[in-house]
């Protein structure tokens, strides 16, 4: 899911490695669904080894390095993952939002408890004597640990596998890539080809496996995520992808790097503009391309781990959810954020499909949503590695890690034994919450569009409304990846 992060937001720091993998000494491990198929990894001690190019990017050229106002370390650290910088946010002051609708799409699953990303500011003390909260006039970014630089040898690397972690499951060309050898996406997902002025899904939250334990003898670049995707002038199925296309897309993602230093998946807000030429993460969107981002819940941390508490319903352990969903505002041309809980913040577009001025004047905005889930691996290439063929694809899990499972005569264990994005909505011209029909296959004018690129790894089911108490479509999704006789070779 990611692209320039670093190079936009995330890097807002200086301090020497070895300060930053101390956590404090009172810190504990983040917690996920007590069904969730991992155990996250006991932090490493010592430092990774990174090439100099990376260790001199790190120690002295970081963005918003002047910009923080102020540090704390956060109650629930893992590994070199610990501190909170609340940075000056420069970007203009917020209108008045607008009231958001009236209600998100009803879902009948029980609410999500809590997150970590709305609680990593609680105003406590630190052990340094530092408040738990960033000053007004700031927003507050999880600093990163060197081990998400750690497996790239040069910037140019790192920069083009973030820029390229987030094309669009149809397979938008791939770009020759100059140190970076990318083997590619994998995804499950479902979509619609649909005039829509915003989305919600209510999906759940997983902790799939990567590679980062090193199972195979090549170096990799890795995510698994789950999340939407608002598109807007999305082309028909065979056509190539438009120089304007647009997206804004969120949802939850375990990387390799998170993985190894045993932190749990973060939730991420991002958008794109220009075919991916152009992309901003989190709280990263300046006024260097179309698209700009204002955070409106201030108590909002960028980069927290999820972590919520299990429960069970009605007498069945279930994955933890969330409602996710983006909404058009016409009156004012913004585009909001719902997560969990609460509107984030908004995005607004200068020009492009997705742009104020299509928006306030009644122009369909979007005309492609999607859901589901994506892999993606990227393997270093300088100097150049071969991967011969026949090799064993690494272990790359999507959403629970496991393939589908479906009982038809009780799909209560549907929502138990898989991923899932329930609930699942479109905002029509009207302002209207109306029911998506996601589909996985979807014939059109020019072709077929597909969302499930390779089904011996990963697998998707639509389940409409049997003996559910969910009354819309919803969608299951995951797979282990490689496994015995199946999904086993580039």
């Amino acid at each position: 899911m990611r692209t320039e992060v670093w190079l936009a937001v995330a890097v807002a720091f200086s301090l020497t490695p070895a300060a930053a993998q101390i956590p404090d000494a009172a810190s504990s491990a983040s917690t996920t669904s007590a069904n969730t198929p991992f155990t996250p990894a006991v932090p490493s001690t010592t430092a990774p080894a990174v090439s100099p190019e990376i260790q001199q990017y790190f120690d002295k050229n970081i963005l918003f390095k002047d910009r923080i106002r102020h540090s704390f370390s956060m109650r629930q650290a893992v590994g070199g993952q610990d501190t909170v910088d609340c940075i000056q946010d420069d970007s203009p002051p917020p209108p008045v939002p607008p009231s958001p609708p009236t209600t998100i799409p009803p879902s009948s699953l029980p609410p999500v408890p809590g997150l970590l990303s709305n609680t990593t500011q609680d105003r406590t003390i630190d052990s340094l004597g530092r408040i738990r909260a960033c000053p007004a006039g700031t927003f507050g970014q999880v600093r990163p640990s060197i081990s998400e630089l750690a497996p790239y040898r040069t910037v140019a690397e790192f920069a083009y596998a973030q820029a390229m972690s987030h094309r669009l499951s149809s397979g938008s060309p791939q770009q020759a890539a100059p140190t970076l050898q990318s083997t590619g996406y994998n995804h499950g997902v479902a979509a619609q080809y649909v005039n829509n002025w915003g989305m919600s899904s209510d999906i759940s939250f997983q902790n799939p496996m990567l590679n980062y334990q090193n199972r195979d003898p090549y170096p990799v670049s890795e995510h698994s995520l789950s999340q939407l995707w608002l598109v807007g002038d999305y082309p028909e199925p065979t056509q190539a992808l438009p120089s304007d296309l647009q997206t804004i897309e969120i949802g939850w993602e375990q990387t390799y790097w998170q993985q190894q230093e045993g932190l749990t998946p973060a939730l991420f807000i991002y958008s794109s503009w220009n075919n991916y030429l152009g992309s901003c993460y989190n709280g990263g969107c300046g006024s260097t391309g179309p698209t700009h981002w204002k955070l409106l819940d201030t108590s909002y941390t960028y980069g927290a781990a999820i972590s919520v508490a299990p429960y069970t319903w009605p007498s069945y352990s279930l994955p933890n959810h969330g409602v996710f969903a983006i909404y058009g505002s016409k009156p004012d041309g913004y585009w909001y954020v719902y997560i969990i809980n609460e509107w984030v913040g908004y995005f607004w577009f200068d020009s492009g499909p997705l742009s104020r001025s299509n928006l306030q004047n009644g122009y369909v905005p979007s005309n492609f949503i999607e859901i589901g889930g994506e892999v993606f691996e990227g393997r270093p290439t300088s100097p150049p590695l071969s991967i011969p063929s026949g090799t064993i694809h690494p272990y790359i899990q999507m959403g629970r890690g496991a393939n589908v499972s479906v009982n038809m005569y009780n799909d209560y264990w549907n929502f138990d034994n898989n991923a899932f994005s329930a609930c699942n909505y479109y905002l029509d011209g009207s302002g209207n919450w109306q029911v998506a029909s996601p589909a996985t296959s979807i014939t059109h004018a020019s072709g077929t569009w597909t969302g499930v690129e390779r089904p011996d790894c990963y697998q998707v089911y639509l389940q409409s409304n049997y003996r559910s108490p969910v009354t819309t479509p919803y969608l299951l999704f995951g797979g282990p990846g490689p496994s015995g006789s199946s999904c086993t070779t580039y």
